[in-house]
């Protein structure tokens, strides 16, 4: 198992729905793994999905499965250094359309404000390979509703494997998690999001799980699959 550090730096302003009070649109905190994976392999032009006959729903468990066969799994992303900006939409404008199909898309009226998380903000996530995935990690990805451009720094992580009680503060996507994993966990904080909800701080009883030499404090647990939960 390899596993590779990202940090994710944006070079402009991001939009992710989060949630909407009244006429503010609120960009998540974190950045879902889901998202992350469309946005890697659509950088280095082998996209999970034909961008030419996109689906009216995205189609997870198959789509992800392609990312799965090559071995490669890349957590949600942790923000770092995230600040944000408020910005009020004075005019319909097809910058803010959410999808196009045989519906006429949604876009935000007039008067909506959007809180976009700024240039220069940070994130973090982890990416385990089990082999060589056959292509170049791309160092610019696109994300988001604004399809924002982003930096991507990889770096190597050297790691052992223990098993014992452990806890990590980065968040994990518990569908992504095996069922012995859960069965072990005492506690842990829920971070609502779309498409799957997201946990972080989670202590555990017991379980084998990669420590990071160069980051002592970050746990991950071994065996973490897109859909795993399911079985798929």
């Amino acid at each position: 198992m390899r596993i590779k550090k990202a940090k994710i730096t944006l070079v402009d302003r991001l939009l992710f729905r989060h949630r909407e009070l009244d006429k503010l649109v609120e960009t998540s905190t974190h950045i879902h793994n889901y998202a992350l994976t469309y946005s890697i392999f659509n950088g280095v032009g082998r996209p999970l999905v034909d961008l030419k006959s996109l689906p009216e729903e995205p189609r997870y468990s198959t789509d992800l499965q392609k990312a799965r066969k090559r071995g490669f799994y890349i957590t949600p992303a942790n923000p770092v250094d995230v600040s944000y900006t408020i910005e009020t939409t004075n005019v319909k404008s097809e910058k803010y359309v959410e999808s196009m199909s045989n519906k006429r898309g949604k876009t935000y009226p007039s008067g909506h404000k959007l809180k976009l998380a700024d240039i220069g903000s940070e994130y973090i996530a982890y990416l385990f390979l089990d082999d060589d995935i056959g292509f170049k990690l791309p160092h610019n990805i696109r994300l988001g509703k604004l399809m924002t451009k982003a930096k991507v720094e990889w770096s190597d992580l050297q790691h052992t494997v223990e098993t014992d009680g452990f806890k990590t503060k980065h968040p994990l996507n518990p569908m992504d998690l095996p069922r012995e994993f859960k069965d072990e966990v005492k506690s842990t904080d829920y971070i609502r999001m779309s498409p799957t909800g997201l946990i972080k701080n989670v202590s555990v009883r017991g379980y084998q799980h990669y420590s990071l030499n160069d980051e002592p404090q970050t746990k991950m647990p071994v065996g973490m699959g897109y859909m795993e939960y399911d079985g798929v």
